[in-house]
């Protein structure tokens, strides 16, 4: 999905719990090659090991190569869910896990 100079590139795990094969791997790289004029923003369910809270428990397998992609582009941001823990903040709010 491409909104002015921003592509946004939406990338799934197949069903596969956070594991990309080899075909998704060279299909972001492609999209990301493709879109060298814009800022790039990736979204995923997974997040990539030890860049969040509590990663290292559910991330996606291909971490290092999709920041090995990442570095070599003009990607901006990495978006994902799968953040398992409440947030209770100052005031006593609590946010359920599942963010």
């Amino acid at each position: 999905l491409d909104v002015k100079n921003v592509s946004f590139i939406f990338l799934g795990d197949e069903g596969k719990d956070g594991i990309l094969d080899k075909k998704s791997l060279e299909w972001l790289e492609e999209k990301v090659q493709n879109n060298t004029d814009k800022n790039i923003i990736i979204l995923n369910h997974y997040s990539l090991k030890n860049t969040t809270y509590n990663t290292t428990a559910a991330y996606l397998n291909q971490t290092d190569k999709i920041i090995e992609i990442m570095k070599e582009s003009n990607v901006s941001a990495w978006f994902h869910g799968h953040f398992h823990k409440d947030l209770i903040f100052p005031d006593g709010y609590r946010l359920p896990g599942a963010l």
